[in-house]
């Protein structure tokens, strides 16, 4: 069976890499720079409709390139590899670029494929990193499509590459088209982005303009989340997108910023409008966010971060327990987490409830807009409680000379280990054998941060 695959990849430069320099300010922002990078190796001459494979991509290619000249704003240039190496050469750097990057290139395009003839072997891995580089600059309109014929014949991992690229902030969203591609080879395929398989070449065809279309009418953003006066949006929260005209769930992200310190960009569906829910504490609605096609969008959003910050008053020693913290406003549930814990939070009044043992909570907790809310608690130590009946108990706290109920011991145990706040406590607790009120005993200890105390009952 003849196989062959194109990879469509969106790719979105995010801040300079390899040492690129941002010439791209002086483009119209709607324009598209578009890089063919096709596959000319040996495996390319394999037919598919009594037709080389080879001679399908180039039609297509000719017949794309004038589509999009006449249609669109564009740059487009063609890099080729495996057709200057014979297959016995096994040269795994064998990829050229033939025509740079540039305004009205659709006949130097189709002159340049016209002289070429597969040859060699599939250095896509190396390929795709060195287009990474013909870009030439950091455009959010920069559109690699890749034709190739099956898998990477370099031992090299197109999946460790995408991954590469991520490290360096461009974000990669491929459409991958195949032309019965083996179902092996899909498999490896899936890590690179999504899957359509053309079962002859008036679908590859017609999946390579819907793409390319499809892309074309997406539209791209980035969230910008402003807190006061600060230069740098504020990052690392979730947010979810919704399209506005029916709620319909589209994407969640986690906020990002890229090295220069700008939010990375996004580039979503063909949606008019979208309504933002950025998942922070409480949670904030942006709503009929308007998207402007051909152009980013910068959505800037008024976010009054504070900071919640709990913490321990020493950590030398061994905290036994976490416990968990509650935040409330009014009576709504908006989070919990463990101690200790930095809570980002917007800026406003909320209730806070700690389940240490003893609890403890603040009624009238206030968040302000760039600022820092600190709690310092003792650092907890631990009692080991050793019972030699099953009993009726409760641990009591001394709060100025009162006592206050901590907890219920437990019944059926022989050993409790209990994770406390430092404080005089004290325990009243009964045999559940005994037939009098007048068996009920009491026990008093301290507990400071660290310690280990040990009560047998």
């Amino acid at each position: 069976m003849a196989r062959a695959l194109l990879l469509f990849t969106w790719l979105l430069i995010g801040s300079n890499i390899y040492g690129q320099s941002d010439t791209c300010q002086n483009r119209p922002e709607e324009r598209f720079r578009i890089l063919f990078l096709l596959d000319a190796s040996h495996s390319m001459g394999q037919k598919w409709d009594n037709k080389p494979l080879w001679e399908i991509a180039k039609k297509t290619i000719e017949e794309f390139s004038f589509f999009l000249q006449k249609n669109y704003n564009v740059e487009m240039g063609l890099r080729v590899y495996g057709h200057n190496s014979p297959l016995s050469a096994n040269d795994c750097f064998d990829s050229k670029l033939e025509v740079p990057i540039e305004e009205n290139s659709a006949k130097k395009i189709v002159a340049k494929l016209r002289t070429i003839q597969y040859k060699g072997t599939t250095p896509l891995t190396y390929s795709l990193e060195q287009a990474a580089e013909d870009l030439g600059c950091n455009s959010k309109k920069n559109v690699i499509i890749l034709i190739t014929d099956g898998y990477e014949t370099c031992n090299r991992n197109p999946c460790a590459m995408a991954e590469k690229l991520l490290d360096f902030r461009i974000s990669i969203k491929p459409l991958i088209i195949g032309l019965n591609i083996d179902a092996k080879e899909i498999q490896h395929l899936h890590c690179i982005g999504d899957f359509k398989n053309a079962r002859n070449k008036e679908d590859f065809k017609k999946e390579l303009y819907n793409s390319f279309i499809n892309i074309a009418n997406r539209r791209s953003f980035s969230v910008f989340l402003k807190n006061g006066d600060k230069k740098t949006s504020e990052t690392n929260i979730p947010f979810t997108l919704y399209n506005a005209k029916n709620s319909e769930f589209i994407a969640v992200y986690y906020h990002h910023l890229s090295q220069s310190q700008m939010p990375d960009s996004i580039s979503t569906g063909n949606y008019d409008s979208v309504n933002i829910k950025i998942h922070c504490v409480p949670p904030l609605w942006v709503r009929n966010v308007k998207l402007k096609k051909y152009v980013h969008n910068t959505i800037e959003v008024n976010y009054p971060k504070g900071i919640l910050d709990i913490k321990w008053d020493n950590t030398s020693g061994k905290i036994y327990e976490n416990p968990l913290g509650f935040i409330y406003q009014d009576t709504n549930l908006l989070d919990k987490f463990y101690l200790p814990s930095s809570v980002d939070m917007l800026e406003g009044d909320y209730k806070l409830a700690l389940n240490t043992n003893p609890s403890r909570s603040y009624a009238n907790l206030s968040i302000k807009r760039g600022k820092s809310n600190e709690i310092i608690l003792p650092a907890p130590g631990l009692l080991n409680i050793t019972y030699s009946s099953d009993i009726y108990g409760d641990l009591y706290v001394y709060r100025n000379n009162v006592l206050e109920k901590c907890m219920m011991l437990s019944t059926n145990k022989n050993i409790e280990a209990i994770s406390l706040l430092p404080g005089k406590y004290k325990v009243i607790y009964r045999s559940q054998k005994s037939m009098t009120i007048h068996a009920t005993f009491e026990k008093v200890f301290e507990v400071t941060s660290f310690s280990i105390t040990n009560v047998s009952l």
